[in-house]
């Protein structure tokens, strides 16, 4: 595993989401990012071309887990001695509710803000809870390929266009509404996906999925924002 600082010069300043930086917000991404090996600014970017931020910049911990290639079996109050990202309320007196570092098997921790192995000086009255994450070794996928991410990534995009663009409220009825929209955006072939596959090297790298069922495209992120839009705006 390799261990980063969110506060590298490299990308502290890189915005993943609105003026959100890696410097400054950038635990729990950098955190992901010591699990893949990967630099944090790399994750990031496909993180957030996967739209994998809703209102306010908050992760999607399942999206998160297709983008990246990783195992995620839920969050637990009580640590099971796997290497885990784990979330403290300790900087919550200056402003940061949450802060995520990785904790390792050996109870020792990587924590963004140091960038190296060391003790864990974290109370443990102050440890919020275990986030299990687990790398599955795997490259990470440069586009959707499971019809259940497709239409998370969506309901997250119509959530964002329908609350902060349209001013829409979003209550349950406007849940439902949402729900089957991305169910039917998934399932469905449009023209815009045609436009955007056409000039794909402006947007996305090929994308490279396995074989799907006939009755379901492949679609890049850019397509996926495309098709919301289209859909969204339509109403």
């Amino acid at each position: 595993m390799t261990s980063y600082a969110q506060n590298n010069p490299k990308w502290y300043n890189y915005k993943y989401y609105s003026n959100y930086t890696l410097g400054k917000y950038g635990c729990f991404i950098t955190s992901l990012a010591m699990l893949k090996d990967t630099e944090p600014d790399v994750v990031a970017e496909k993180l957030k071309n996967a739209g994998c931020f809703t209102g306010g910049g908050l992760l999607v911990s399942e999206c998160a887990v297709a983008t990246l290639d990783l195992e995620y079996t839920g969050k637990e109050q009580m640590w099971n001695g796997e290497t885990c990202i784990a979330e403290t309320n300790y900087y919550a007196n200056k402003g940061y509710p949450q802060h995520f570092f990785v904790l390792l098997k050996s109870g020792e921790i990587i924590d963004p803000l140091i960038g190296e192995v060391t003790s864990n000086h974290y109370p443990i009255d102050n440890i919020v809870s275990y986030r299990m994450f687990k790398n599955n070794g795997g490259d990470m996928p440069n586009c959707f390929c499971d019809r259940n991410m497709v239409v998370s990534v969506l309901k997250n995009l119509l959530t964002y266009l329908y609350g902060d663009v349209l001013k829409y409220p979003i209550d349950d009825t406007r849940i439902k509404i949402i729900q089957k929209q991305a169910e039917k955006i998934a399932d469905s072939n449009i023209d815009i996906a045609g436009f955007l596959k056409a000039n794909q090297k402006e947007f996305w790298p090929p994308c490279k999925c396995p074989p799907m069922p006939a009755s379901i495209d492949v679609y890049t992120p850019w397509e996926l924002i495309g098709i919301a839009l289209r859909r969204a705006i339509k109403g």
